[in-house]
């Protein structure tokens, strides 16, 4: 089981990317394969996804698939993370405690924004 944390090495700034408002970026050399956020989820039946509630509404952006039958709102600094096609970051659902754990894909430098691909 996985304890829900942040990285020291992380903090949250506007985006390198234009109106996508804020992102998480390196302070530190972050390490292939490194642990960078483990936040709580909600999740949530996925033909709840078609509901105007969420599709019409901006929860649609921080949807993230847990399996075929769940999507998950990711309720830490892992949201933040932008969507990129070269992302430097993937992640994983944690059964228990229901979390989502977020891990570097690649050595990410100081400066560097973090880039997950969302689906």
């Amino acid at each position: 089981m996985y304890d829900f944390m942040k990285s020291p090495k992380t903090t949250m700034l506007p985006s390198s990317i234009e109106g996508a408002g804020l992102g998480i970026f390196a302070q530190e050399e972050i390490s292939v394969g490194e642990i960078v956020e483990v936040s709580p989820v909600k999740l949530f039946h996925l033909e709840m996804i078609e509901e105007p509630v969420f599709y019409n509404s901006w929860l649609i952006d921080y949807a993230f698939k847990w399996n075929e039958m769940y999507f998950a709102i990711v309720l830490g600094w892992g949201s933040m993370i932008n969507h990129n096609v070269n992302y430097n970051v993937t992640y994983q659902g944690i059964p228990d405690p229901q979390s989502m754990m977020f891990m570097s894909t690649k050595r990410i430098f100081p400066g560097e924004e973090l880039f997950i691909r969302y689906w």
